[in-house]
């Protein structure tokens, strides 16, 4: 009799967590800035994108931080209230453990949605372009190697 109400405890408490997990709210789940959108969720985005993000998604509730924190104020308006998601890019955040840690303690994910292109060139001599081209062009076509790739291992290994 005693091993039996042991175990009717032990199932009992398990699933009475289990169905306090999958019943949780507060947390917010969304796969695409359309999504965003449409809840009327409030983006807290970087103020130097404000002006473009606010052409291309003029329905959209943005918050910018303009305190001068770049993406560490986004975090710090998250954690404020002020907003329910962030628009951060990957290339602008991977590189940065302490920002990644922030991500993780607040259970923040990256999602695929695009939520604007921002086009970033090399800042180079006019000289040396043509011959940068020509070398990124190179190792691309036959050597299956380019920024995308080597930042991505750089990752994996650090």
């Amino acid at each position: 009799f005693g091993f039996a109400f042991f175990i009717l405890i032990v199932v009992s408490a398990y699933v009475a967590n289990l169905a306090a997990f999958l019943t949780r709210s507060g947390s917010i789940s969304v796969d695409t800035f359309e999504i965003v959108i449409a809840q009327g969720l409030n983006v807290c985005a970087h103020p130097a994108l404000a002006g473009d993000l606010k052409l291309l998604h003029p329905k959209a509730n943005f918050v910018f931080n303009r305190e001068g924190k770049e993406l560490y104020g986004l975090v710090d308006d998250y954690d404020a209230g002020l907003c329910d998601v962030l628009a951060v890019g990957k290339m602008d955040s991977l590189g940065d453990m302490k920002l990644m840690d922030l991500f993780c303690e607040r259970d923040l994910v990256f999602t695929e949605s695009l939520v604007m292109e921002n086009p970033v060139g090399f800042p180079i001599r006019s000289k040396l372009a043509s011959g940068f081209s020509y070398w990124m062009y190179q190792g691309e076509k036959y050597h299956d190697i380019n920024i995308q790739l080597l930042l991505d291992e750089y990752n994996e290994k650090y």
